[in-house]
């Protein structure tokens, strides 16, 4: 259930900054409308599911982050562009402190969360956008164009980091008695999760 929390966090974000980095001025505002939508429904679902769990700051944070996309909703619909864009950036700074305190707080896993998270959010605004071309055949490719080159870089940058992690983490453990795939697997293990250990210590099995 954490694990779906985790998700539900790291999605809502993600899909809240695509939202603010997607040009209001070239893109209609249905767009933005029924993506705050699904924003609201994101947020609300890990809202309800963080206070089953007893999350009590994570409910409240998400549960601002479901009225302030329900507002952006209707801002939308209105066609108030900036108060709208408004919005989606609130969401965004709301879900981006529930994504932080789904797990340990250490920069490095926070960063690998807040990277994966905007790699999810703009993997499917991305995938929105050239969907609503069906609606808006007149708009501009270059916009969908900008929005997979803003996918790839999350996705680079992400690459990155968690290399990087597994690449120190390797380093660092001192078990000299696994083998190289069970030492290799506890480093991937503790740079994207920060549990060391197997399966069991990140809630999976």
């Amino acid at each position: 259930m954490n694990l779906l929390v985790d998700f539900l966090c790291r999605f809502s974000f993600g899909l809240a900054v695509g939202l603010c980095i997607t040009p209001a001025a070239l893109v209609p505002s249905g767009f933005f409308r029924v993506n705050t939508l699904v924003l609201l429904g994101l947020t609300t679902f890990a809202a309800l599911l963080s206070s089953t769990l007893g999350l009590n700051a994570n409910t409240w944070l998400l549960s601002i982050a479901a009225l302030v996309s329900w507002v952006g909703s209707v801002l939308w619909y209105a066609d108030r562009r900036r108060p709208g864009l408004v919005c989606c950036g609130g969401a965004a700074l709301l879900c981006a402190a529930a994504t932080a305190l789904t797990g340990e707080f250490a920069a490095a896993q926070v960063g690998v969360r807040i990277l994966s998270g905007c790699l999810i959010g703009f993997t499917v605004n991305a995938m929105l956008l050239g969907h609503w071309y069906l609606n808006a055949p007149g708009m501009r490719v270059d916009v969908l164009r900008r929005s997979i080159d803003q996918t790839l870089f999350a996705w680079g940058l992400l690459f990155f980091l968690v290399v990087a992690m597994i690449i120190w983490q390797f380093g660092n453990i001192e078990d000299s008695s696994d083998s190289l795939s069970s030492t290799f697997f506890r480093a991937v293990t503790a740079a994207t999760s920060g549990a060391n250990g197997g399966l069991d210590a990140t809630g999976v099995a």
